[in-house]
């Protein structure tokens, strides 16, 4: 019995095509997580700005002093849920975060998830005028 010289030709080429699917979809799916890792970076860090932007506004408004006092107390609410949210999602994404690698850097975005809260706390004195 002899054998085709052209069968083991199949073979490889055919093991070719799949080693060529998987290595494919293993970089598909290895680009999907690092674009998830990037998201939940720019989550964090919106939610820092956010709060940020809502300590500023606590004594923006100069309407009527009920108005006012009114407003001033949402705005610190909205800076305290905004902290609170980005404090929650860093302690859940803290480990995901520490690898994310940004701008094609090789070396870990380690500040990413820091544990420091961004200027409010709940006794914090911003609510007393």
């Amino acid at each position: 019995m002899t054998e085709n010289p052209h069968s083991n030709q199949d073979g490889d080429e055919i093991l070719q095509i799949e080693w060529s699917k998987s290595h494919a979809c293993a970089a598909r799916a290895a680009e999907e997580v690092r674009l998830v890792k990037q998201e939940m970076h720019r989550v964090v860090e919106f939610l820092k700005w956010k709060l940020k932007w809502w300590v500023l506004r606590t004594g923006y408004w100069s309407a009527d002093e009920g108005l006012a006092e009114g407003l001033h107390a949402y705005a610190h609410q909205q800076s305290l849920l905004q902290n609170n949210l980005s404090q929650q999602f860093q302690a859940i994404w803290k480990t995901p975060l520490q690898e994310v690698v940004v701008d094609g850097d090789d070396e870990a975005d380690e500040d990413v998830y820091e544990e420091e809260s961004v200027g409010v706390d709940e006794e914090d004195a911003i609510m007393d005028d």
